[in-house]
């Protein structure tokens, strides 16, 4: 999640691209590169089970793309407003410690 996070936004601030859209297009990246793996964690705490390779390879093949995205729209929904805001306060740290924006 964060590596996709922040190398998304750090790439397009890169390109000279304004703040906010970037910190937008890394949110909605992150979100959905992680989803699989969030799905996968839920299932393995409602059912009591481990977070063992087998268990989460046979909980993947169950559920299915669509299960393992299940829940996308509301996590992109809560994802993208905490990672902007995260973002953006982030750089504007770092313009006031003068160590320069990110990108």
């Amino acid at each position: 999640y964060t590596c996709v996070q922040l190398t998304t936004f750090e790439y397009l601030r890169s390109t000279g691209a304004p703040q906010v859209p970037c910190a937008f297009a890394a949110a909605l990246l992150s979100s959905l590169a992680s989803q699989p793996g969030d799905s996968l964690l839920s299932e393995a705490a409602k059912g009591g089970a481990q977070c063992e390779e087998a268990t989460l390879l046979e909980s993947a093949a169950r559920l299915g793309p669509r299960g393992l995205y299940r829940g996308t729209y509301s996590r992109l929904t809560q994802m993208t407003v905490i990672v902007v805001v995260q973002l953006v306060v982030n750089d504007l740290i770092r313009e006031a410690m003068g160590l320069g924006k990110l990108g």
